[in-house]
This record gives C-alpha cells, sequence and structure tokens, in this order.
C-alpha cells in the first residue's frame, strides 16, 4: 500500500500519522502484522540513543506522530508493480455500488489496490474532470485492476448489468485525462469537494465487519444528503470492510457533534479529524505503549507538545470524548 498523497509525502509521515491508504483493499493496514517490518527511531533524550524495533515493539512509535521518537529508517515489504487498469464504473443505485465493491473486494484471484464508493452527486458535483461523464444521480466506484486480472474483472461485472464501466485508463475517448483515480480517493476527495464548496468538510469512520452493510445503509438513510458518503474498501483481519471519510456540509460545530454521536451510536466509529489530539482523534484511550516510551524517550516532553492528552494530563477521564479542555477555541487572540 502506499500514502494516496505519494506525491508529497514522506514514507516516515506515512508510518507517523498514516493507517493505510491504496492497497488497504488488498493488504489491510499499516499496523497489521508484517506491513512493517522494521523501523529505527532516534531518542530525545540529553544523550539521545539509537534504537530499533520489530514485531510487538513497532507499536510503541508508529502512528504516534512524532511523539516518542525521531523515525529515521523504516523497512517495509513491497510487492510486485504493475501497469494498474484505473476504472471508473457507475451505477444508478448506491447500495448497488456497495455490494459490487465488496464482492470484488473478496475476489481472491481478482488483484486489486484500490476500490472506492461515490454517492451521487459527488463525483458531478465535484469532481470537474469526470463530470461530463456523468449526471447528478451517478454513483461512482473508482478500482485499479492489476492487468493480468483483467479477464476475471471482465468476467465479474459483466453478470452485474447495473455496473457500467465508463472510463479505463488504457483504453478511453476522453478528451481530457481525469488522472489517476486514486488521486479521488481517500482523503482527496474532501480536498476536490473543498474546491467547489468551501463549507464542506468531512469525518473519518469504520464500518466494521460483520455489519458494515447495514450500518453503511442506516447511516445513508439517516443522513444523506447533508452528509454524503465516500467509502474506501479494506481487508481487516482477513474480512473486507469499508473506511468511510464522508463529505459532510458543515452548519454549526454542534450539529457536526451531534452526526458524530448518531453514527457512534449506531455502532460506527468515528476517528475525529476534527480533534488533533491522540486519543481523541482516534484511539479513545491511552496506548499505555507510546505513553511508556515518551516517559523513557523523551523526558522532558519535547517531540510535539500538546499531542498526548495521557503525558499532559494522566488522570483526564475518557468517558465523554472530544471533551479535552485544552481544545476549546480562542476567545481572544
Amino acid at each position: 500500500m502506499f500514502s494516496s498523497t505519494w506525491a508529497t509525502a514522506t514514507i516516515g509521515g506515512f508510518i507517523a500519522g498514516g493507517s493505510g491508504g491504496v492497497g488497504s483493499c488488498t493488504w489491510g493496514s499499516l499496523r497489521d502484522l508484517g506491513n512493517i517490518i522494521r523501523l529505527r527511531v532516534v531518542t530525545m533524550e540529553a544523550e539521545p540513543r539509537v534504537v530499533e524495533f520489530r514485531g510487538e515493539e513497532l507499536a510503541r512509535v508508529s502512528h504516534a506522530y512524532g511523539t516518542n521518537g525521531i523515525i529515521t529508517e523504516v523497512e517495509m515489504p513491497l510487492a510486485p508493480a504493475y501497469d494498474w487498469v484505473e476504472m471508473f464504473v457507475a451505477f444508478d443505485n448506491f447500495m448497488e455500488a456497495v455490494h459490487y465493491s465488496e464482492q470484488l473486494a473478496k475476489e481472491d484471484g481478482i488483484l486489486i489496490k484500490l476500490a472506492n464508493i461515490f454517492e451521487a452527486p459527488v463525483a458531478h458535483d465535484y469532481f470537474q474532470r469526470v463530470k461530463p461523464h456523468v449526471d447528478p444521480g451517478t454513483n461512482l466506484v473508482g478500482l485499479m485492476i492489476a492487468p493480468h486480472s483483467m479477464d476475471g474483472f471482465n468476467t465479474f461485472t459483466a453478470r452485474r448489468p447495473e455496473a457500467r464501466v465508463i472510463y479505463r485508463s488504457d483504453d478511453n475517448d476522453w478528451e481530457r485525462n481525469p488522472g489517476p483515480v486514486f488521486e479521488y480517493g481517500w482523503n482527496h476527495t474532501t480536498l476536490r469537494a473543498l474546491k467547489v464548496d468551501p463549507s464542506i468538510t468531512y469525518l473519518q469512520v469504520r464500518f466494521g465487519h460483520p455489519n458494515h452493510i447495514e450500518l453503511i445503509e442506516q447511516m445513508r438513510d439517516a443522513l444523506s444528503p447533508e452528509v454524503l458518503h465516500h467509502l474506501e474498501a479494506l481487508r481487516e483481519n482477513g474480512k473486507v470492510i469499508f473506511a468511510g471519510l464522508s463529505l459532510v456540509k458543515f452548519t454549526t460545530e454542534e450539529r457536526l457533534n451531534e452526526i458524530v454521536k448518531i453514527h457512534e451510536d449506531a455502532g460506527a466509529m468515528v476517528f475525529n479529524p476534527h480533534r488533533y489530539t491522540l486519543e481523541e482523534g482516534g484511539r479513545q484511550t491511552v496506548d499505555d505503549r507510546q505513553l511508556n516510551f515518551k516517559k523513557e524517550s523523551d523526558p522532558k516532553g519535547l517531540l510535539n507538545p500538546g499531542k498526548m492528552i495521557a503525558w499532559d494530563d494522566p488522570d483526564f477521564s475518557f468517558d465523554d470524548m472530544y471533551a479535552y479542555p485544552k481544545l476549546q477555541p480562542l476567545t481572544e487572540v
């Protein structure tokens, strides 16, 4: 897998702050066993040490946002390079697009690197190079398929007449190239929407197995079109699930918090991008491994101060999430 922001991202930043990306539909998330082999870290002590982590120890510094060490070297496994065939597939019905993507991601013999879903009218309203080829009611699926899997993919799709392939990177008559299909997914979707409507914001949601399909439909029934689904297929413990980077039409902070609560009450976990601390942004608990290593490696708290609640306030209660007092907006400058 790689970060969708590959053009500007660094691999160290991806390890320190990322969770997954292009390829997670096949290879899972960054912290799945085997996806990081080794990390070399420099501590922030009076006499810095160079420490290497493998196996269980990797969790001490991965996804810690640089709070407890400086990553200087990364070892990761590679997969064969392919000239991936990138595609857009159109659907009139949103849930048919969801089922199609889930079933495709489950096909063990069809190698894919991307399967994402955009609820109508996202493609029409926010994807300027795609807009001439869709209408406001088009639900769109973005795909990356290995060339040797195209026969299998074509057979799979031919069995589903509701699916219409409207773009192939290796065979199309589009006057304007849309660019890499993966740069419409992950958080590029939000960035493209913001160019059209600056009031748009987003949420990061985990629709976990086995109720992921029901949860997606439930949230759509409750919140669309105020919240428009953008889903990314990924594997977790061998099961296909979906990550949601939902587009939210922002009105008030109170309503945004209410939308978060609606998701959480239904059983969809929110990794809130409107919070900057480790704990409130997603973990929703203290990771003792990371806290203990920070005490050891950064005793003066110099690395990324303010990012780890457990360091600043060990007694903070996580019973009422998103309430850390230091996150309250400033009233004076």
